[in-house]
């Protein structure tokens, strides 16, 4: 049967539907569990409790981009780039090195905050109580930096699965196993933060597993090609590393601006609509899980083959987030109701931010042609620009509009990205992600 339906397909084409159904697999199972963990922990801790693991949680992850510096993205592109020339002495070589920087840079992360703990929770947070957890949170930063490395680094030699599994599945199933054991000798807020480290530890244990059983017996090409060095790696870092802090103040910006005008209920109902409109865009994550290898591997010239590809993905992509797009637009209000009656004051909101991520789906990866194409400076102007134009309009409609104006502001802001990046991609890579249109007209 999977043999008549693979028949149907060239190479790239299957790879990237297998791919794909693999990630969506592989994430959906994370996605589950981090579920079941937050359950877990609501019940177990309360809300104070879970608050105070959340907001050291956040901490750390905020640590841990600036640990990764765009180490782990620039990876993919390196690495898929030498794994198609067989050049596993190269690849080796980019992978260690790039190791070496994001542990040198999240190991000074985590010594500024922990450091500096006592001062942010004293004078910014005004709550004492989150010293010593955001400190032994600040731990995780290290692991959790080096298992999205070690993911990447897999993902650009075609462990897709692997990839994601140590992106993504491993750590909240771990998560809840270490924090069932640590509930049972009496640590509760700091049994979580025990657990979290742990996840992180076991998951960077296993995806170095997964690494050297696929490279270690590989010896490759015995072309002596230079090897990059670290200035080289980081000069393309730097500037992803920028994309990546400009994805995050998106996300978090129109929070914030609801939070300056509005009562926590209203930012709490445009969390959730939030929340649920992201979900959305979940398959494009899956998708671009296989695509990011292959447009790194783009050779000039390849035009109409990576068009065809990155086409169909968008396809992918749109049957795929179509059905809960429909859904979204038709009952906003009951699917609202999940989170409890008084969220289904968030109805438009979820309207308005569901076109946006439909926008966002429809146009495909453009911007992810952009990075792994060698444009990240580019991507870097346009994201930019698509987060000004968000602050901008968020402080415009917000006071007024609340969360609806927070939606609008949202999705002004994914428009002008999404347009931004199918113009100048197709202009500088001659490739169109629009399915039935061209990049070479």
């Amino acid at each position: 049967m999977i043999g008549k339906i693979k028949s149907r397909f060239n190479n790239d084409s299957w790879d990237l539907l297998s791919s794909t159904v693999g990630a969506f697999l592989a994430r959906s199972l994370g996605a589950v569990g981090q579920f079941l963990f937050t359950v877990y922990l609501g019940r177990t801790l309360g809300a104070e409790g879970s608050g105070v693991y959340m907001l050291a949680l956040s901490t750390s992850v905020a640590g841990s981009v600036l640990g990764r510096a765009g180490l782990d993205l620039t990876l993919v592109r390196f690495t898929s780039i030498s794994f198609l020339k067989n050049d596993y002495r190269q690849l080796k070589n980019n992978f260690q090195k790039t190791i070496l920087l994001g542990t040198s840079f999240s190991l000074i992360i985590v010594g500024v905050i922990f450091v500096l703990s006592p001062w942010l929770c004293r004078e910014i947070l005004n709550n004492e109580s989150l010293i010593e957890p955001l400190r032994w949170m600040s731990l995780s930063i290290l692991p959790f930096s080096v298992l999205n490395i070690i993911a990447e680094g897999l993902r650009g030699i075609k462990k897709i699965l692997y990839a994601n599994l140590v992106q993504a599945t491993f750590l909240p199933i771990f998560n809840i196993l270490y924090f069932s054991i640590f509930l049972h000798y009496g640590l509760e807020t700091q049994g979580a933060i025990y657990s979290y480290f742990a996840s992180c530890v076991t998951s960077v244990l296993i995806g170095l597993f997964f690494w050297f059983k696929v490279t270690a017996s590989q010896q490759g090409s015995t072309q002596k090609n230079p090897l990059l060095s670290l200035s080289e790696i980081l000069k393309v870092s730097l500037p992803t590393l920028w994309i990546t802090l400009m994805g995050m103040a998106s996300g978090l910006a129109e929070t914030f601006i609801m939070g300056l005008y509005h009562s926590p209920k209203d930012v709490g109902v445009f969390s959730a609509a939030v929340r649920l409109s992201l979900l959305i865009s979940f398959v494009l994550v899956a998708t671009n899980s296989f695509l990011g290898h292959k447009f790194a591997q783009l050779e000039k010239g390849n035009y109409l083959k990576t068009e065809k590809l990155a086409q169909l993905g968008t396809k992918i992509m749109v049957l795929s987030a179509l059905p809960l797009i429909l859904l979204y637009l038709i009952f906003p209000s009951y699917i609202l109701s999940i989170y409890g009656p008084e969220f289904k004051a968030g109805a438009v909101t979820l309207v308005i931010l569901t076109l946006g991520q439909a926008y966002h789906v429809f146009t495909g990866s453009a911007d992810l042609l952009l990075l792994m194409g060698g444009h990240e400076k580019s991507l870097q102007k346009i994201t930019t620009f698509a987060v000004i134009v968000n602050i901008i309009c968020g402080f415009i409609l917000v006071p007024s509009l609340g969360a609806t104006g927070a939606a609008i502001a949202t999705i002004a802001g994914i428009i002008t990205s999404k347009t931004l990046s199918l113009i100048i991609s197709r202009r500088k890579t001659k490739v169109s992600t629009i399915p039935w249109t061209s990049g070479q007209e």
